[in-house]
């Protein structure tokens, strides 16, 4: 899917027609309903954004620039990249937990 409602409705629709299980379906970013079809074994995967990340260092390059100085703390190309995570059956504990534990954390 190319939203984040794609999967769990691809599912659903799937299930309608008793034909879960006959197509792979993977997913893209991070719900709560995505998670249940993988751990269920109904949605193969999601490609799932960084969302804290893209968050919180948005806020402070923001606060950076608004500063006395005005200067910015970013890499040499002016980029500051995030990869996805894939998150499938086998990471998906591990994913949940880190996500949670950084959503928990004032610094990521």
């Amino acid at each position: 899917g190319i939203y984040a409602y794609h999967a769990p409705a691809a599912a659903a629709g799937l299930s309608e027609a008793g034909r879960l299980g006959d197509v792979m379906i993977v997913g893209f970013d991070d719900r709560s309903e995505t998670f249940e079809g993988i751990n269920a074994g109904h949605i193969y995967g999601t490609v799932a954004q960084d969302q804290y990340n893209y968050g919180y260092h948005s806020v402070r390059i923001l606060a950076e620039a608004a500063g006395e100085t005005g200067e910015l703390t970013l890499p040499l190309n002016q980029r500051l990249h995030f990869p996805p995570v894939i998150v499938t059956k086998e990471n998906l504990e591990s994913f949940m937990s880190d996500r949670d534990a950084r959503r928990r954390s004032p610094a990521g």
